[in-house]
């Protein structure tokens, strides 16, 4: 277990491209190390659905697109303050995810220290594999070609947001549950070191 001073929070914000494996070790830092889950596609699914449009990923990743322009990338700081303002006592978090640089800077300006961001990837034909054998079991991506998808504006610059990052994972030399290991145990010694991580005010 992670040994927190002065109440202090960090938050693992992931980036990456469509199947990298993000979802999926965001869930096991959830099931093995008690982080708390904070998902932007959960969140504009219900945006979508509560404004009569689909929930298909192509009316998804304009409904972001429209965010972004509107709120210039701070949605989604907007999403992960309210998350962690409804859960003080939480002290890990993971952000699943961001997409464009400018949302990274959003997040760096408002949580500073806390943020630790992680790039998810994997090769194409991995990805693209995923991508269609989740497919039926994702009613996002029914009916939907995975190079459609990669060809989006957003979708090609959340794939290359490796280099900002503090940690690189390939889910293809990793499975989930060592990739989750592998970030906590870097949490574990960002916290450990004590870097002034933000108070949630």
């Amino acid at each position: 277990m992670i040994k927190y001073k002065n109440n202090k929070i960090i938050i693992v914000v992931f980036s990456g491209g469509i199947a990298s494996g993000k979802t999926t070790v965001s869930k096991e830092l959830v099931n093995n190390f008690l982080y708390k889950r904070i998902s932007t596609g959960t969140y504009l699914s219900k945006k979508s659905a509560d404004n009569g449009r689909d929930v298909d990923r192509e009316t998804l990743q304009n409904i972001g697109e429209e965010l972004d322009i509107e709120s210039g990338g701070s949605w989604v700081v907007d999403l992960a303050k309210e998350e962690i303002h409804q859960d003080r006592d939480r002290k890990v978090w993971v952000f699943d995810s961001i997409r464009r640089d400018f949302q990274l800077k959003k997040f760096l300006d408002e949580f500073q220290s806390s943020i630790f961001h992680v790039h998810i990837e994997a090769p194409r034909g991995i990805s693209e594999s995923r991508f269609y054998i989740r497919a039926p079991e994702d009613g996002r991506d029914v009916n939907v070609n995975f190079d459609v998808i990669k060809s989006n504006e957003t979708e090609i610059h959340a794939g290359n947001l490796g280099p900002s990052a503090d940690l690189v994972l390939n889910t293809a030399k990793f499975s989930p549950s060592e990739c989750a290991k592998i970030i906590n145990d870097n949490v574990e010694k960002k916290m450990g070191e004590g870097d002034e991580a933000n108070n949630i005010d």
